[in-house]
């Protein structure tokens, strides 16, 4: 129904595309991420090494960010236990983008295994 109202307006407009004598040329679709993504697995791994990539320098922020709070605390109880915490959640957060890695080495040398 949206398609005869926009035709109505003259908002869609047909192109067909013809090559020499008339014929349709063939479509051929690019892989984008590369010839090197040929399968899932592959392609789980490359985005799970840009997370890592990712992950790793706002680890590193965090602790730091975590450093200054226990100096900005000064020995405020409540203010240590707000440096603890932030502490805590990023080394969770480290373990589990790092953890992640080891996983997924895991399923997929597991699927390889499989396969053979």
């Amino acid at each position: 129904m949206l398609y005869h109202l926009l035709n109505i307006f003259g908002l869609v407009n047909k192109v067909f595309a013809t090559g020499e004598g008339g014929e349709t040329p063939p479509i051929k679709l690019e892989n984008p991420l590369g010839d090197g993504t040929s399968s899932i697995l592959i392609l789980l791994t490359k985005l799970l090494d840009v997370v890592v990539q990712v992950g790793i320098p706002v680890i590193a922020i965090f602790i730091v960010y975590s450093g200054f709070l226990f100096v900005k605390a000064q020995g405020n109880e409540s203010k240590l236990s707000e440096a603890k915490q932030v502490l805590l959640y990023t080394v969770i957060g480290a373990a589990i983008v790092l953890g992640a890695t080891v996983i997924s080495g895991v399923i997929n040398a597991t699927i390889v295994g499989l396969k053979a």
